[in-house]
């Protein structure tokens, strides 16, 4: 079936759940999912502990497994996403009091669904771990892999792994929140059948470098936050567009395969924009058209195909950059008028 998973381990099958379409799950919405077991659910803890045992590698500090990672028998998780430091981001921090002592426990959990692995970034996460416990932030530490079963065959340079088809077994509840839940790791594992690893794409890395540096040399420090130079993949051909007095939840994207620029914002249904069009002066290219969850204002461009030969495309990469700075002019010169609709359109229960 085609809108339904099943979820098998080898603690059994979980229920098919119907998933629904065009909502793709990304690392950072599995890390939210964890923040708020860790922080809520005091069997969470528990479970993941225990889950976690199954690929744990011998711990060199000297100390029986069991004695430094099994919680103390009142819960006091405490939890924290996206810990950034000099060493590098920790997707999830979770600290607990251990049984032995007791002693404050820390878990380092990094997220993977397609990403691949960043250099050294088994390394770096125990880097971490050393400077939160010289620090006395905690007496141990342990780090995480969470990653689909068929992402990683060992523990690639983490203490442990839990895979995701795992992890879902704790969501067996009846109640929708258990069932929503079961149904973003679903999706999260159906995206990595249909597309496998996202590994780098050398010639797609070299043309976001080409943009980049374009973009640099056309607009002005300050004017608009353009998409910096990456590891790219195969398709990744959507460059960002923020700053610029574009307001909080809305980015201009250039998608530059379909050949269309638009100034997107989220949660915003198009009367809004269209009702904003039809108010405020605005150039003949400029459309209103919904995209998903959000409406765009929209202006056409030439499509780019060829993402190899980069000096082909410089010319049609830099009038897309001009219609950007259109996009951007008419947003500026219109804002109130346009933050006005979507307004009413909210006040009238129209979004």
């Amino acid at each position: 079936m085609d809108n339904e998973y099943d979820l098998a381990s080898s603690e059994g099958t979980v229920t098919q759940t119907p998933t629904p379409a065009n909502s793709p799950v990304q690392e950072h919405h599995i890390d939210f999912l964890l923040e708020e077991e860790f922080a809520c659910n005091p069997g969470f803890l528990d479970f993941f502990v225990e889950a976690a045992q199954e690929h744990f590698k011998p711990l060199s500090i000297g100390i029986a497994l069991e004695k430094v990672i099994k919680p103390c028998s009142e819960w006091n998780c405490r939890v924290i996403r996206s810990v950034t430091t000099a060493k590098g981001e920790t997707d999830v921090l979770a600290i607990y009091h251990s049984a032995e002592k007791p002693n404050r426990v820390a878990i380092l959990i990094e997220n993977k669904i397609r990403a691949g692995f960043q250099k050294d970034q088994a390394e770096r996460y125990r880097d971490r771990g050393e400077v939160g416990r010289k620090n006395k932030e905690w007496e141990f530490y342990w780090t995480c892999l969470i990653s689909p079963e068929n992402y990683a065959q060992d523990n690639m340079g983490f203490d442990t792994r839990l895979s995701l088809e795992k992890l879902a077994t704790f969501f067996s509840g009846e109640d929708e929140r258990t069932r929503f839940k079961l149904r973003v790791m679903q999706r999260a594992l159906k995206r990595f059948d249909e597309t496998g690893l996202q590994t780098k794409d050398e010639p797609m890395t070299r043309f976001r470098a080409f943009y980049a540096k374009e973009a640099a040399g056309f607009f002005r420090e300050g004017e608009v936050n353009w998409p910096k130079a990456r590891d790219a993949w195969w398709d990744d051909t959507w460059f960002d567009f923020t700053g610029g007095g574009l307001p909080a939840g809305a980015k201009i994207t250039h998608k530059s395969k379909a050949g269309v620029i638009d100034l997107a914002f989220s949660e915003t249904r198009v009367n809004s924009l269209r009702k904003a069009l039809a108010k405020c002066p605005h150039p003949s290219e400029i459309i209103a058209e919904q995209t998903h969850k959000s409406a765009s204002f929209r202006i056409c461009v030439k499509p780019i195909s060829d993402f190899i030969e980069s000096d082909a495309t410089k010319a049609t990469v830099v009038e897309s950059f001009r219609r950007i700075r259109d996009l951007l002019a008419f947003y500026n010169s219109n804002k109130k008028q346009i933050a006005d609709e979507i307004s009413a359109d909210v006040a009238a229960g129209s979004i």
